[in-house]
């Protein structure tokens, strides 16, 4: 695996990377918390800490393994319930390849003028550290998870592949 300083991976679109079961409790337990946390509006900042299924979803050794990345911390995050464009994806400026991961189907991600990319539960967009600026929101896009990595952020320690799936105390026998 490459390490991220030198991933140069061209932003595209894993269609399919997680099952719409496996990602649908995420969906639920995001949106219930972001509005618990009062983020009716806009991006809740530091999702993965905030929320702890997004923080299994940031850290997942599937978007890993995706980019590429040998070592990585996350330098931000951020829970989308619907983006508009109108603010920048991350609350600060940074570098490092980004990830999107869509936990609806609704709108479309531009990035650059030939590339769009519909919302699909499941998919993630890998974004190239570059084009991250780059992206725009077609209509109100989301809900989503977005999250940067960062090689100088302290590493993280990966989940198992099978940390999305519902804990057998909550799935009717």
């Amino acid at each position: 695996m490459l390490s991220i300083a030198e991933n140069r991976t061209a932003t595209v679109l894993r269609r399919g990377l997680f099952a719409a079961d496996e990602i649908g409790w995420v969906a639920a337990d995001a949106e219930t918390r972001a509005v618990v946390l009062g983020a009716a509006r806009g991006r809740l900042t530091r999702a993965h800490e905030t929320v702890p299924c997004l923080g299994l979803l940031a850290a997942h050794p599937r978007l890993r393994a995706a980019h590429r990345i040998r070592h990585f911390g996350i330098s931000q995050s951020a829970y989308w319930r619907a983006w508009d464009g109108e603010k920048p994806l991350f609350a600060d400026e940074g570098a490092g390849p980004a990830a999107v991961v869509f936990l609806g189907w609704r709108g479309r991600l531009v990035v650059g003028p030939h590339a769009t990319f519909a919302a699909e539960l499941g998919s993630a967009v890998l974004l190239a550290a570059e084009d991250v600026a780059r992206l725009a929101p077609v209509g109100p896009t989301g809900p989503f998870l977005a999250v940067r990595y960062a090689a100088d952020a302290p590493s993280l320690p990966v989940p198992d592949d099978s940390c999305l799936w519902p804990q057998a105390w909550c799935v009717a026998g």
